[in-house]
């Protein structure tokens, strides 16, 4: 299976979860991506799908994949015409970037100025990559999840902010987006992993937080979904990360650090967590 094919497929996992439990929707040959998507547009228009943010930037980032992988056009008008909610004809998008969740949608912009040509879409892509220029990290280089949790990493902040710098990196040959997420990954995953194959949910650098009165200025508990979405961010950086880049190898350590992980927290009956 291709990589545009694994990730797409991704999307329906879910439905396909939920829909285990009952005879009704466990049709065989079901395409649940498919299902989502068509499921999804038939109870939101773009103008009513909801606001800039991480969980419609990842849906709609699912649903170009499906487009891709289907070429039903219908599928990708619907994501430009979310995006255009958003940004204008000079491709100014009003929003100031101060934390890694509003970043996860503009991985949409590079995808739209490939798809159609239009420059706005960069120009409004241009705005989150300068946004890495100033934006605050701790000591060893981890970009602080928001401008307000000063020195905290949150586990879930490299899906929203590492694939759409490495992207870019990718689609506009520069080498910084390279040279900046694979770091990022490698200062969250130093702070934050546990030798079970886990991560723990945050850290906090000096300490401050109530959550963080251990030696590993670490919080207490592993939260699966961050657990997902950082093994994501790493295999989605690792599709576009040049095969010479001194940090791939880091990478797939990290992959398989939490593979272990994954498989030894997995029911074997049903697949699940």
């Amino acid at each position: 299976m291709s990589p545009l094919s694994r990730r797409s497929v991704l999307l329906g996992a879910g439905a396909a979860v939920f829909a285990a439990g009952s005879p009704a929707l466990a049709a065989p040959n079901v395409d649940w991506s498919v299902k989502v998507v068509q499921s999804t547009m038939a109870r939101h228009t773009p103008s009513t799908l909801g606001g800039w943010g991480y969980t419609r930037g990842l849906y709609l980032y699912g649903q170009y994949l499906v487009y891709k992988r289907t070429g039903t056009q219908s599928y990708f008008t619907y994501i430009k015409q979310w995006v255009d909610r958003f940004i204008d004809s000079k491709g100014k998008i009003s929003n100031s970037f101060t934390n890694l969740d509003a970043m996860r949608s503009g991985q949409l912009l590079p995808i739209l100025h490939r798809e159609t040509g239009q420059q706005r879409y960069k120009t409004a892509a241009d705005k989150i990559r300068n946004r890495f220029n100033s934006y605050p990290r701790t000591s060893d280089g981890g970009m602080f999840h928001a401008t307000s949790k000063v020195g905290q990493l949150w586990a879930d902040g490299v899906y929203m902010a590492q694939p759409f710098i490495a992207d870019y990196a990718k689609q506009y040959n520069q080498t910084y987006g390279f040279d900046e997420s694979t770091p990022n990954m490698a200062a969250y995953f130093a702070h934050l992993k546990e030798t079970n194959g886990l991560l723990y949910h945050a850290y906090d650098a000096d300490g401050s937080e109530s959550w963080a009165k251990n030696p590993g200025r670490h919080s207490a508990y592993h939260w699966a979904r961050a657990i997902g979405w950082f093994g994501m961010a790493a295999i989605d950086i690792l599709e576009v990360l040049p095969a010479t880049h001194p940090r791939r190898q880091a990478l797939i350590d990290m992959i398989k650090h939490l593979a272990a992980g994954y498989q030894r927290f997995q029911d074997p009956a049903t697949g699940r967590w």
